[in-house]
C-alpha cells in the first residue's frame, strides 16, 4: 500500500533554552519525522515532476546540459522563431536545485512550469542534504 499524502500532528515536544532556539526546533522537526519514518521501515517516495522550460534559443545547450547533470529525462524540444521549450522529467529535489539556479543560468530569461506526474522510492534512505537544497524538506513539501 502506498500513501502519497499524510498529515502528522506533533502533540508534544521540548527544547532547552538557552541551548536551543525555537528556530532550530522548527528546522530540525522535518529531520526527526524523516528519521522516525525510516526507523519504522517506511519506504519514502519522492514526487517526479514533468517540467516545461521556455527560454531563448541561445540557452538551449545550457538548458540541456544543466538538466542532464541532474539526471533529468529530456522528453521533447519545441523551437519557435526565438524561443525553445524543453520538456523533461526529474525528481522534485533535483527540480528544486534547478529552480534555485534558474535566474543565474538564463539571466532572468526563462519561464518554468511543473506538475507532479508520479512518485519514486527514494534510493538513498539516509538523512542527507545536497548543496543549499534540503532534500528532506523537499520530500515533505505539500503539493498545492
Amino acid at each position: 500500500m502506498t500513501i502519497k499524502s499524510a498529515s502528522v500532528t506533533l502533540t508534544d515536544a521540548e527544547f532547552f533554552s538557552p541551548v536551543s532556539t525555537p528556530s532550530e526546533f522548527r528546522q530540525l522537526t522535518p529531520y526527526a519525522l524523516y528519521k522516525a519514518l525510516l526507523n519504522a521501515g517506511t519506504f519514502i517516495v519522492e514526487p517526479i515532476l514533468e517540467i516545461s522550460l521556455i527560454t531563448d534559443k541561445q540557452y538551449l545547450g545550457k538548458a540541456i546540459s544543466e538538466l542532464s547533470k541532474l539526471e533529468a529525462n529530456i522528453l521533447q524540444l519545441n523551437e519557435t522563431n526565438s524561443e525553445v521549450e524543453v520538456k523533461a522529467r526529474l525528481a522534485q529535489s533535483d527540480y528544486l536545485i534547478f529552480e534555485e539556479k534558474l535566474n543565474d543560468l538564463f539571466k532572468g530569461q526563462a519561464y518554468l512550469k511543473e506538475k507532479v506526474i508520479d512518485y519514486q522510492k527514494v534510493q538513498n534512505q539516509e538523512l542527507y542534504q545536497q548543496g543549499t537544497v534540503d532534500r528532506i524538506k523537499s520530500l515533505l513539501i505539500k503539493e498545492n
